[in-house]
C-alpha cells in the first residue's frame, strides 16, 4: 500500500466526499472505471482503493490521469480502462467496496 509524504497528507479541515465512479464502456475502448475530483488527495485514494480491487480480481488496467504525465493523482478526470475481458456486471459489483476503501485510505493517511 502506498503511503502519503509527509507535506502530501489531506488537511484536517478537508473531508471526504464520494466521487461519481462509473462503469462505462466508450467507443473503441473496454469497459473502465471513470471518475472526476477536486482534490489530489480524494483522488489518490479512490485510485488505491481501485488499484487494490483490480490487481485483486488479476485485471490488467491502464490509468489515465485526465492527460497529465507528471501526477497520477492530480485533481480531475481519471479513467482506469480494463485491458481484460470482464463483464460489466462484475465491474459494477465492484464499485460499493471502491466508494468504502477509498474512504479508509483517506482517513488513514
Amino acid at each position: 500500500m502506498e503511503h502519503w509524504d509527509f507535506g502530501d497528507r489531506p488537511e484536517s479541515t478537508e473531508s471526504f466526499s464520494e466521487v461519481d465512479l462509473k462503469v462505462e464502456k466508450p467507443v473503441n475502448k473496454n469497459l473502465q472505471f471513470t471518475f472526476r475530483c477536486d482534490s489530489t488527495h480524494i483522488c489518490k485514494a479512490y485510485n488505491q482503493a481501485i488499484s487494490e480491487a483490480v490487481n485483486r480480481e488479476g485485471l490488467t488496467f491502464f490509468h489515465q490521469a485526465g492527460g497529465n504525465a507528471e501526477s497520477e493523482h492530480v485533481a480531475g478526470y481519471h479513467a482506469w480502462e480494463l485491458w481484460t475481458d470482464v463483464r460489466k456486471e462484475k465491474l459494477e459489483s465492484l464499485v460499493k467496496e471502491i466508494h468504502i476503501k477509498a474512504r479508509e485510505r483517506f482517513k488513514t493517511h
